[in-house]
């Protein structure tokens, strides 16, 4: 593998937690910042790593890794622990079998309390485990109230009980990120992009006079503070009947039965695609649809009970009715009043669930000043 004695920057994509491990025995002793996206932290591991002594030049390290796993205690936490140095932490887990949800007085005795000097911890962490009638259900006051003991107060959470057989935890740090791939972006370009993700998920946000545009030019330029937050223009708005702001145009993605705005990924995708209305209307809507329905987790998606029956009656429309059932999938998985699921042009073109949880996280960010 290789090796350096003055890289100090590092952000890479990895397969295993292994290859992760490998990174930090002391084959880039100089190293700083390290960003690793892992596919999968496998729980055994029949390659004994030794570790470089504490890491002492590691000042940053974000650890991503969209796949569940059930390695979080016995490989996660004793490579966080030997951190010692760190002064920024970024982690995004999603963890199952475990038996207790992970919170504020986790974080702070397993994690935070092992670094000398830390003062930035940004994490998106859900615990996901299996409850009976006889387990106590806790609340998100709960668990929140485990932060606020710590004097952690800029985090969220929610807690789903599914049925009586399972539970997911959400907990967070504010302003909630989106969390990108991009391979060419550092950790600070990534958290500056986040924030403009955070407000312009902003649900509706010019409909109110006060967030009215005032553009004299029908909107021509992507200056228009509409078009800043996903959305369009409206009647109290100065640009006129001409408008050009191509967010009031989303009914050619979304139909025309209801007013939806795109979610926050699918907005950021068409921004980088079209810069108004006439380019909008250009784009094709078939092959973003293919595009979507070969996607790896597509088949996740199927069994779902809504999708399920979408997939039944696409089997059977006939070639005039392709669009309007496009947009019924678009609506499900692009808009902002989505489904359990959305499609996401940041992850890779994967599925990402609980798209409700993430309107949660945006609608708690959305008054938090810095």
């Amino acid at each position: 593998m290789f090796s350096s004695s003055i890289l100090t920057k590092l952000s890479i994509d990895v397969y295993s937690f292994d290859d992760c491990l490998c990174l930090l025995d002391g084959r880039l002793k100089q190293l700083t910042i390290l960003i690793v996206r892992i596919y999968k932290i496998n729980y055994h591991s029949s390659i004994i790593h030794t570790i470089d002594d504490n890491l002492p030049h590691l000042k940053c390290f974000s650890l991503i890794c969209y796949e569940k796993t059930n390695a979080y205690d016995n490989r996660v936490l004793p490579l966080l622990r030997r951190m010692t140095y760190l002064e920024k932490l970024t982690l995004y887990l999603r963890l199952h079998d475990r038996n207790i949800f992970v919170n504020g007085t986790h974080l702070h005795r397993e994690i935070l309390m092992h670094m000398s000097q830390p003062h930035t911890f940004i994490f998106y962490i859900s615990t996901e485990i299996e409850i009976n009638d006889s387990i106590n259900r806790l609340s998100d006051n709960d668990i929140q109230q485990t932060f606020t003991n710590i004097g952690y107060h800029r985090i969220a959470c929610a807690i789903n009980y599914y049925r009586k057989s399972k539970a997911i935890c959400h907990v967070f740090s504010l302003p909630f990120m989106m969390w990108t791939d991009d391979e060419d972006s550092d950790e600070d370009q990534q958290q500056n992009t986040y924030r403009n993700n955070d407000q312009i998920t902003q649900r509706y946000s010019n409909k109110g006079k006060k967030d009215k545009c005032n553009c004299r030019r029908e909107c021509s330029k992507r200056s228009c503070c509409c078009f800043k937050f996903g959305s369009g223009c409206n009647t109290s708005c100065g640009c006129g009947t001409s408008c050009q702001n191509m967010f009031n145009c989303l009914d050619y993605f979304f139909g025309e039965d209801g007013a939806y705005n795109g979610n926050s990924c699918f907005t950021k995708w068409l921004i980088k695609h079209a810069k108004n209305a006439d380019e909008l209307k250009v784009i094709d809507r078939k092959k973003l649809h293919q595009s979507i329905m070969q996607s790896p987790s597509y088949r996740k998606v199927r069994k779902d009970e809504e999708f399920a029956d979408w997939i039944k009656q696409w089997c059977k429309i006939s070639e005039y009715e392709e669009i309007e059932h496009i947009q019924k999938n678009f609506r499900m998985l692009l808009s902002d009043d989505t489904s359990n699921y959305y499609y996401s042009f940041c992850y890779n073109d994967r599925m990402i669930f609980d798209i409700n949880i993430l309107m949660v996280f945006t609608c708690h960010g959305q008054n938090i000043e810095e």
